[in-house]
């Protein structure tokens, strides 16, 4: 069980290493759109010319038409990535007390129980992303075709179930 749960600690902080370069992405990128938008290089509107939306080229004006939505989705992205990293951080530290042969701690328990709850957190505010993009960008097509469409993941609710009950049987060993 200690192997397993120290390689499992290590995938854990390749995916953890994951979302820090995402999460600094996309601060950059955030950075980029909402300070700066001039240093996004001509090249790259240049690439987006067969794109086209609402029948209309891709353009400057066109994007920064579309600055605060864009900024409320980057801005929302960089809290789901810090949120990614601290379910990731829980269940790392939950996972080094399984490695250290105490699964029935207090620490991996609490780790356990906060990592269900920012799941949780994250899927509701996923769902509420969801529907804030389609309500804003529901009448943009791409080349012809709806440019967004609107999906709920329910997955998360199983991930979090899965969590407390860990939490639970963490408890209960310690009883």
């Amino acid at each position: 069980m200690k192997g397993c749960a120290k390689f499992l600690n290590f995938i854990a902080f390749l995916v953890f290493l994951v979302l820090l370069i995402g999460f600094l992405g996309a601060c950059a990128a955030a950075g980029i759109v909402g300070i700066k938008p001039d240093l996004i290089p001509e090249s790259l509107l240049e690439s987006l010319t067969t794109l086209t939306i609402n029948g209309q080229p891709v353009t400057m004006e066109m994007l920064t038409e579309f600055r605060v939505p864009v900024l409320i989705v980057l801005g929302s992205v960089i809290v789901f990535l810090l949120i990614g990293l601290f379910t990731v951080g829980n269940i790392r530290a939950a996972l080094t007390e399984v490695g250290r042969g105490e699964p029935f701690s207090e620490r991996c328990s609490k780790a356990l129980n906060t990592a269900a709850i920012l799941e949780v957190i994250s899927g509701l505010a996923g769902i509420g992303l969801s529907i804030y993009c389609a309500f804003i960008f529901g009448g943009l097509s791409t080349d012809g075709g709806t440019a967004i469409n609107f999906t709920a993941n329910l997955s998360f609710i199983l991930t979090a179930i899965f969590l407390k009950m860990l939490a639970g049987v963490s408890e209960f060993g310690r009883r």
